[in-house]
């Protein structure tokens, strides 16, 4: 999994952080249950489908009253049989 353009937008008056972008499933297989979570607060990537290799899919995260640290991306492998 990547993480590709990913964008801060700060608002200061309402203390809140938005942070947009792209993940792409690189190799490894398919995986469901894509999260991408940012301070503790994540966001289901396409509602949990399966999603195959070399898809790319857009997120937005808003985060409020915390400066956080840390994008990251949570998947499971999708078995093969």
């Amino acid at each position: 999994m990547a993480i590709r353009d990913a964008r801060p937008t700060i608002d200061f008056e309402a203390d809140r952080l938005t942070m947009s972008g792209e993940v792409f499933v690189t190799a490894g297989g398919p995986v469901k249950d894509v999260k991408v979570c940012l301070g503790g607060t994540c966001a289901l990537i396409d509602g949990g489908k399966i999603l195959a290799v070399g898809y790319t899919a857009r997120f937005t995260l808003t985060v409020s009253g915390k400066r956080p640290k840390g994008l990251s991306v949570e998947c499971f492998v999708q078995q093969r049989r």
